[in-house]
């Protein structure tokens, strides 16, 4: 696959950015996504329209600090303001943890359940994560290893590599391209979730079958970063997604005990 190169567009002394644009589109598109699944499962989508907000706020918040805290500490060392740059790198799991706080938060001070309007909310973030891998892809923010794998990107630029315009090149390496990886295995996950959204066997499957199906792909696919940084040999990003497959499993499990979809149990000898 070559290596689409989108410089950025400059409008006077405004500066877009291609990632910054998809970044937008998945929120809007996100948005809409869970206030759809809100109005399906019967609740209240202006409720949905006033946590939006909030979730933004706490998705690009905390997933700015967890990009620069814990995967590039050395910056804040070099300039202390740079966590006041919100913009400046943002970490996908730093923002699911920060959108969830801002949603409990929200929900509390409503006196709302967040549990009521967590399904809703898993659609609409499903959505959002596809369409922001797309602003990886193009942006090509997660390198990975120099591979000669046939879905690795061809062309990746180098410090020798001339200034290039809007195309495809395919001079240079080919390296594993992360976020395009996560692209790939977000599409199925949201055509599954979507094809499966009237499947219900107990409250928050679909919240269980998201993190089950991403979250172990997303540990492995860690293996080939190479600017992330190492904790005993793993990155921020495997400890979370650990964390989050492992509150799947209880999740799991909780669900099938209270909606009494699990096997029947074993009748005692007579």
């Amino acid at each position: 696959m070559p290596y689409l190169h989108v410089p950025p567009l400059q409008l006077g002394p405004i500066t877009i950015h291609a990632f910054g644009v998809l970044a937008m589109l998945a929120i809007v598109l996100g948005a809409k996504a869970s206030r759809r699944r809100a109005v399906e499962l019967g609740l209240e989508p202006g409720v949905i329209d006033q946590a939006i907000p909030w979730i933004v706020v706490g998705v690009f918040v905390v997933a700015h600090l967890v990009a620069v805290l814990l995967y590039h500490p050395e910056r804040v060392a070099r300039d202390p303001l740079v966590l006041l740059r919100f913009w400046d790198g943002i970490s996908s799991f730093g923002g699911f943890f920060g959108g969830l706080f801002a949603a409990v938060l929200f929900f509390r001070l409503r006196k709302v359940k967040v549990k009521k309007y967590s399904e809703a909310m898993i659609f609409g973030a499903v959505v959002a994560l596809a369409v922001g891998r797309v602003g990886c892809s193009v942006a090509h923010d997660h390198p990975g290893k120099v591979t000669d794998s046939p879905l690795a990107v061809k062309g990746w630029p180098t410090a020798e590599t001339p200034k290039r315009g809007l195309g495809f090149y395919t001079e240079g390496p080919r390296r594993h391209d992360l976020g395009f990886y996560e692209l790939l295995l977000l599409i199925p996950i949201t055509v599954l979730m979507y094809a499966l959204k009237c499947v219900r066997p107990f409250e928050g499957f679909h919240i269980v079958l998201a993190l089950l199906l991403y979250t172990p792909v997303r540990f492995f696919l860690d293996f080939l970063r190479t600017a992330d940084r190492h904790y005993l040999g793993l990155t921020p990003g495997q400890y979370f997604a650990a964390l989050l497959f492992g509150v799947a499993l209880v999740l799991m499990v909780q669900g099938v005990r209270k909606s009494g979809t699990g096997p029947p149990a074993a009748e005692a000898p007579a």
